[in-house]
């Protein structure tokens, strides 16, 4: 049986992700880079989080895939803030993903901690939080909620002043 770790970067392969941008800390984040080595998916270390949404996002728009991210946790997540926005702004399809403390670890341990859902709820259409380690195997039935079947993406019309740019009266 794969790993989560495994699972996950399987989804992101199944979505069309052509790599995966971001600045690893440790833990399930280096589980996440050796287990898109292992499956071809080119890792792109990037400078700072901001910056990694930024490049994920252009490349989902050029590609029409999502761009994906990775981050550390805590002030990772924070810094990633102005790069999801421009993602959310300029509606491009971006996956985002953060490591966070164990779930037992979380009442004792301020190093790092930041409520991850509550900053990124105003500038991400949705979150999900997995509460397993990385490395731990899965079953079947839980890749299909890790995955659930792709979406196609919406497209909205052209705002009216948009077609009309460059045209001659």
């Amino acid at each position: 049986m794969p790993t989560v770790a495994e699972t996950l970067i399987e989804g992101l392969r199944r979505a069309g992700v052509t790599r995966l941008f971001g600045v690893p800390g440790g833990g399930s984040n280096l589980e996440l880079i050796e287990a898109a080595r292992a499956q071809g998916l080119p890792f792109v270390l990037c400078h700072q989080e901001s910056a990694a949404c930024i490049m994920a996002a252009v490349t989902g728009e050029l590609t029409g895939a999502p761009g994906a991210v990775l981050s550390t946790l805590g002030p990772g997540v924070a810094a990633s803030a102005t790069g999801l926005a421009h993602a959310l702004l300029d509606r491009s399809p971006l996956i985002y993903l953060s490591d966070r403390h164990p779930a037992g670890a979380r009442a004792f341990d301020t190093h790092q901690a930041l409520n991850h859902a509550a900053l990124v709820a105003p500038i991400a259409r949705s979150h999900e939080v997995l509460f397993t380690s990385i490395s731990r195997r899965t079953s079947p039935g839980s890749r299909q909620r890790l995955w659930p079947q792709r979406r196609r993406p919406r497209r909205l019309p052209s705002p009216p002043w948009r077609t009309s740019i460059g045209r001659r009266p």
